[in-house]
């Protein structure tokens, strides 16, 4: 039998529930196939060997003297990238070209990952310092999330949603406040739906219960209390106004 014969992979599955194990060459028929359950029982014995050869690379990585550094040169033009407990001597050596690559991913990645962290850094302080624009960043998230729950794709803007400006919005909030209030003690207090979005059974219904009109202040105590509490009559006469 040729290596090109070879069209069976461990695990495949025969239309009579069969599965492959491995191909004998001393057998007329090269390809061996065994029943489900004697084939779980074959692979655990395999998996445990797989996890004790890797635990011992593990060890054996963790007693290796590491003298390479990455981008060190072989006789043969390879290039080290770095230690590997399942290669060879627990080493990996690439060629130039592909050196080349992990080294400009590995760089693209950890940009990313500064950019990302920059940025939630900005967005944490923006917010903290930034009244307005975490307001406005609350109400894009709270709102693409209500659109989300109910299989929809909140494709315009949160303003027009809303029906008014994030400016016009905090002032409409201000004037829910009542005594103590204040955007310094915010958490102390919530935005509250007066009847809240989880009862919209339509995007129509949604659009509607996200309007500003819908908003208030309501200290946290009462809003946790309240819940999703409404009335259906001052729903339908809301929807229908």
């Amino acid at each position: 039998m040729e290596p090109n014969d070879k069209i069976y992979k461990r695990g495949d599955v025969r239309d009579d529930g069969k599965v492959f194990w491995q191909y004998k060459r001393e057998r007329a028929n090269p390809e061996y196939w065994i029943t489900a359950s004697n084939f779980e029982r074959r692979l655990a014995p395999e998996r445990l060997r797989c996890l004790k050869r890797a635990q011992m690379m593990r060890l054996k990585s963790q007693h290796q003297v590491k003298t390479l550094k990455r981008g060190d040169t072989n006789g043969e033009g390879l290039v080290f990238w770095k230690y590997e407990p399942c290669m060879i001597n627990g080493e990996r050596w690439v060629t130039p070209i592909k050196f080349k690559e992990l080294k400009d991913r590995t760089n693209y990645l950890q940009r990313q990952k500064r950019s990302r962290a920059k940025q939630k850094e900005y967005m944490k302080n923006r917010r903290g310092s930034d009244v307005l624009f975490r307001l406005a960043h609350n109400a894009r998230t709270r709102m693409g999330q209500a659109f989300k729950n109910l299989g929809y794709s909140k494709g315009t803007k949160t303003e027009k949603i809303l029906g008014c400006s994030f400016e016009e919005l905090k002032s409409h909030i201000e004037s829910t406040f009542t005594t103590h209030m204040s955007w310094e003690n915010k958490g102390e207090w919530h935005i509250d739906h007066r009847l809240p979005l989880s009862a919209a059974t339509n995007e129509e219904e949604l659009g509607l219960l996200c309007h500003y009109t819908n908003t208030q202040a309501m200290w946290a105590e009462d809003n946790l209390s309240k819940g999703d509490k409404y009335k259906k009559q001052q729903l339908q006469k809301y929807l229908t106004k």
